[in-house]
């Protein structure tokens, strides 16, 4: 028995066109009427344009702060924390943010989610679009540049300063896993494309 779904994004097509978002939610139903259901943006679901973070609020009814799509919540017991971050301004491979827009985004995104970290006692999922690492065609996305490149090693950095257990995420259209691990920390990464 499930408790949730988990969705790791490109939920549609193209975010913008409403037909998309309404095909989606006709598949989904039968999946978020028995189960609380969330979702992380992709690159599909266009989030760098105002239809396109429009449509997401009304399909999702997630938080949405600015343009920025993180949120985070735990379980009923308290033990484990969930925190997705939109990591389309962070990755911005097809050039749809301007790069301050980018760091800006990047740096709110990412100390958000370390204070979320920091005050939890628990084992916590970090919920991304595009994966820090891989091995598919999208593998040098995170390296295409040395701010991408060190964006990157903070995150990783802080992560296991915080004994993140799971960081899950999609983008590739394969399955792939990593574990990385320093010291007591382990750092599960997951892609499910």
């Amino acid at each position: 028995r499930f408790s949730m779904l988990l969705n790791t994004g490109d939920l549609v097509k193209d975010g913008r066109r409403p037909a998309h978002w309404e095909r989606f939610m006709r598949i989904a139903k039968p999946l978020y009427d028995r189960m609380p259901y969330f979702a992380i943006a992709g690159n599909h679901e266009r989030t760098d344009d105002s239809l396109g973070i429009q449509n997401w609020r009304t399909a999702t009814g997630l938080p949405i702060k600015g343009n920025l799509l993180h949120y985070c919540f735990d379980s009923a017991d308290g033990w484990v924390r969930f925190i997705a971050i939109d990591s389309n301004p962070i990755t911005d491979e097809p050039k749809l943010y301007s790069r301050e827009d980018e760091v800006a985004a990047t740096n709110e995104e990412f100390n958000w989610m370390f204070d979320r970290l920091k005050e939890h006692n628990g084992p916590a999922f970090v919920l991304m679009h595009h994966p820090p690492f891989s091995v598919g065609y999208h593998r040098m996305e995170w390296q295409a540049d040395s701010v991408l490149y060190a964006r990157r090693e903070l995150m990783v950095t802080k992560l296991r300063e915080a004994g993140l257990a799971v960081l899950a995420a999609s983008h590739e259209h394969n399955y792939q896993r990593a574990l990385l691990t320093t010291g007591d920390a382990v750092l599960v990464c997951i892609v499910s494309g």
